[in-house]
């Protein structure tokens, strides 16, 4: 199969197999875009290429995922992912203060604090004043999460978010009296109660190992080891391969000309602009001298704010690839659009 691609984005084109064991061709393209304040995502001259692994803000598996692969067969719905650092407003060290993101109809608003801790006085767990800061990087390893060591060294794993802080479960360890506390929190959920667990907060992907996405991959049981030809379980959800904070999987594809606005996580405090209009579809060729259509969709967003760059990947599927001659993906550009 010859994949002619008359769009300025890198692709790849892989086969893969459904939670019923059937064949179909996966076309990616990844387009990486400059965030212009005011204005439309302008391409980039230089287009980076396809993600094919993730990556990692430290230690693969010991650190939250920076940026996740792109070679998902399917998304049932669109990711917004941003990497970001929330800034305090007006540049000045303070306690706490809010960020918020929103994407087309999708809305989120964190809490972000310095550095606080669960302090132990007269016996009780009290929360300390967070230490003023300028700067707190939006990362799960500030949020709701960890791995607990009780008194007896029974070890607990917060599955949702197992590099964060501030989870606890048993008897605190003998001559330990204070612990670290979440820094990013829900703004209408506060974090304020010893032992009380929380839903961890951010704006970047949750890793494939942590829960609740882990349980959409379904149930590896003996039989589906022993199987002869990989395949998917049947209880598998394509809702897996959906990266983003359960509040940032958009209700359906994004379509483009969204507006996108955020606050507090840029030095300038307000920065808002827009998706670009494109429109992206895939010319089948077959062999037989048919020709048809696949459609195209934008399912994830990812803004690395720090860099001003925005990448966007559209993924189209195709059954019974055997048929297939020539791919040739194509894009318009509404007249007036942005």
């Amino acid at each position: 199969m010859i994949v002619r691609n008359f769009t300025p984005f890198p692709q790849i084109l892989f086969e893969t197999r459904d939670a019923q064991n059937r064949n179909f061709g996966v076309l990616v393209l990844r387009g990486t875009f400059d965030i212009l304040p005011g204005a439309a995502l302008r391409p980039n001259p230089l287009q980076h290429p396809i993600v094919e692994t993730d990556f990692w803000h430290g230690e693969p598996n010991y650190s939250s995922v920076r940026l996740e692969s792109d070679l998902s067969p399917f998304k049932p719905r669109a990711d917004v992912l941003v990497n970001a650092v929330a800034h305090a407003p007006g540049g000045r060290a303070l306690a706490d203060w809010n960020v918020r993101l929103s994407v087309g109809t999708v809305s989120k608003t964190l809490h972000v604090t310095g550095p606080r801790s669960w302090v132990r006085q007269n016996g009780e767990w009290q929360l300390s004043e967070p230490e003023p800061a300028a700067q707190v990087p939006v990362r799960y390893e500030h949020a709701f999460g960890g791995i607990w060591k009780d008194a007896w060294g029974n070890e607990r794993v917060f599955e949702q978010n197992p590099v964060g802080v501030g989870y606890v479960e048993g008897e605190v360890p003998w001559g330990v009296d204070e612990l670290p506390a979440p820094q990013i929190e829900a703004a209408d959920e506060p974090v304020n109660e010893w032992g009380k667990v929380y839903a961890p907060q951010g704006f970047g992907p949750i890793a494939r190992s942590w829960q609740p996405r882990l349980k959409r991959a379904g149930t590896i049981d003996d039989a589906l080891l022993r199987a002869e030809q990989p395949r998917l379980p049947a209880d598998f959800e394509y809702a897996f391969y959906n990266a983003a904070h359960p509040d940032l999987i958009y209700p359906s594809f994004l379509k483009g000309d969204e507006e996108v606005e955020l606050e507090n996580l840029t030095e300038s405090g307000t920065l808002r602009f827009w998706l670009p209009v494109y429109k992206l579809g895939v010319l089948i060729r077959y062999k037989s001298g048919a020709m048809g259509i696949a459609p195209v969709f934008l399912d994830t967003l990812m803004l690395d704010i720090p860099a001003m760059t925005a990448h966007l990947v559209w993924r189209s599927q195709m059954p019974h690839t055997d048929n297939i001659r020539v791919l040739e993906p194509r894009m318009t550009y509404p007249k007036g659009g942005n």
